[in-house]
């Protein structure tokens, strides 16, 4: 795509890409000004909901003239793919303007009285964003925000395009009723945008747990912490606004961002000045590149273990950090049993048990993948592995192969040194016939235990075979990973069925009992 001329827009470089577009930056040759195109990707080509989906957004988009929402200058189609021709601005996701602290108080009024302004303009004409967050809004170099992408509308007299029982959005930011999948109105955004400000004050979400499930159960039943807890500069008076945002019945929120607004700024006594404050780096245009199926919540397996630290944001080195890869499947390369996949997942679990080793998380990994423009990837070559561990701040990682299944199971993994490259110790375990892959990770989890030196007080959780701390059935460790795998796409009523066949399957099932709660009831 590069050097190529799109229309009247000859391609520059690419900007970003997630599951509904991906973005390059554009000198429209005709007007002489740099735009933002966003394509729709290939795999969704002849995919009719996706470009429904997708048109939908421009037409929502287009229709909105507000200096709180991107400007879309033009829909056009090249060799069968619509492409959506954008303002192209520089500036800050506000995820970045975050960072790693809460932003001033000052700051995050402004942002969202900005933020209420350009979804009051939406609203007024039957728009639901429906993905409101921090990725979705850029702040520019004048301290303006611009809310990015559309593609979740829900435009008034439109039937809701995604599969059935199905949940758009991103979780951490989802109003009850929209975790729920059910029907919402404006106020979910409004609800969305208070978890926005709360996290703005507080430099944390309101809703959090160690995985969605868990995220679900609290943000239809729990309150979050009290702001002041982590901020002292936010009045009471300013805790009300947010907590009325916040509330659990659509009937008590805000019934309009125009209210949501004048309540900031009776709680400021004034409409607070833009402070866009020291810059970090620059990010150049991240345009609306989120997907209808959510990429925050993307769960592969047991978050409880996260090194916690922002997927794009490389992290300094730690002392005693562990990247564990995806293992290889060299007899099956689809791994079509999920045996790489469950000997992976079974080993993060083991091995995070010990308090002396950072345990790099699936979920990191999936979303440190998903940056690199590899989500779902499988398959890892050496330097990407690296690229991975290294962006982690991982000291070392672990990479494995399963190079026999038949009649006996044959795993090897390679402890590497992520800075030197250099190959630090090999193991190698070897099932007997008929021998289930969990004993065989218990034994593989020993040897690097001690290949890792870690201390003999923490070994003693080595104790405890995997299969008591998950399931002593691969059948319901695979549904179980199914079951993982369509909550990621947030395809509710699947993910049910599978984690309710892992059940099933293993009445004793010990893992993420939390889930099987909400899930299960």
């Amino acid at each position: 795509m590069i050097g190529h001329t799109i229309s009247h827009f000859r391609i520059l470089e690419k900007l970003g890409e997630g599951g509904m577009g991906a973005v390059y930056l554009a000198e429209d040759t005709e007007l002489d000004r740099k735009v933002a195109l966003k394509f729709l990707p290939e795999q969704f080509a002849s995919d009719h909901d996706a470009l429904a989906r997708f048109k939908r957004e421009a037409k929502a988009a287009a229709t909105l003239n507000h200096p709180n929402i991107i400007t879309i200058h033009e829909v056009g189609e090249h060799n069968g793919k619509p492409f959506i021709a954008m303002a192209y601005i520089e500036g800050d996701l506000l995820t970045d303007a975050i960072g790693e602290n809460r932003v001033s108080t000052d700051r995050a009024i402004d942002f969202a009285l900005q933020i209420c302004s350009g979804l009051e303009k939406a609203h007024g004409v039957g728009i639901v964003h429906r993905d409101i967050k921090p990725d979705n809004l850029l702040v520019d170099r004048d301290g303006r925000v611009k809310i990015l992408d559309f593609g979740l509308a829900k435009v008034h007299g439109v039937t809701g395009l995604t599969e059935e029982h199905s949940t758009v959005g991103t979780l951490n930011y989802m109003s009850p009723e929209q975790a729920r999948g059910e029907e919402v109105d404006h106020r979910s955004d409004l609800f969305s945008l208070g978890a926005v400000l709360y996290e703005m004050l507080a430099g944390r979400v309101p809703f959090s747990g160690e995985h969605p499930a868990a995220v679900m159960y609290a943000i239809a039943s729990e309150e979050p912490q009290p702001l002041p807890r982590f901020n002292n500069d936010v009045s009471a008076e300013l805790c009300e606004v947010v907590d009325r945002a916040l509330s659990k019945d659509p009937a008590v929120r805000y019934q309009s961002a125009a209210d949501f607004a004048a309540d900031l700024r009776r709680a400021t006594g004034k409409r607070p000045a833009a402070d866009p404050g020291p810059r970090r780096h620059k990010r150049k245009l991240l345009l609306p590149v989120a997907a209808v199926a959510i990429v925050v919540a993307a769960l592969l397996i047991f978050q409880p273990f996260n090194v916690d630290i922002s997927p794009d944001r490389p992290a300094m080195a730690g002392e005693n950090t562990l990247a564990v890869m995806y293992f290889e499947n060299m007899v099956d390369r689809a791994d079509s049993t999920r045996l790489g996949e469950i000997a992976t997942n079974l080993l993060i679990t083991d091995l995070s048990e010990s308090e002396s080793v950072k345990v790099l998380s699936s979920q990191r990994l999936y979303d440190i993948l998903k940056l690199k423009g590899k989500e779902g990837a499988k398959l890892i070559d050496r330097e990407t592995a690296t690229e991975v561990a290294r962006h982690a701040g991982a000291r070392r990682m672990l990479l494995g192969s399963i190079l026999q299944t038949e009649p006996r199971v044959l795993i090897t993994a390679q402890l590497v040194d992520v800075s030197t490259g250099e190959i630090d110790a090999s193991q190698r375990v070897e099932g007997a016939v008929g021998e289930q892959v969990f004993a065989l990770i218990d034994r593989l989890s020993e040897e690097v235990r001690k290949d890792l030196e870690l201390p003999a007080a923490s070994s003693s959780a080595s104790e405890v075979s995997v299969a008591d701390a998950t399931t002593h059935s691969p059948e319901a460790y695979r549904s179980y990973l199914e079951g993982i795998e369509y909550e990621r796409k947030y395809y509710f009523a699947q993910a049910l069925g599978a984690f309710k066949r892992a059940t099933e399957l293993d009445p004793n099932f010990a893992i993420d009992l939390a889930r099987k709660k909400w899930t299960l009831g």
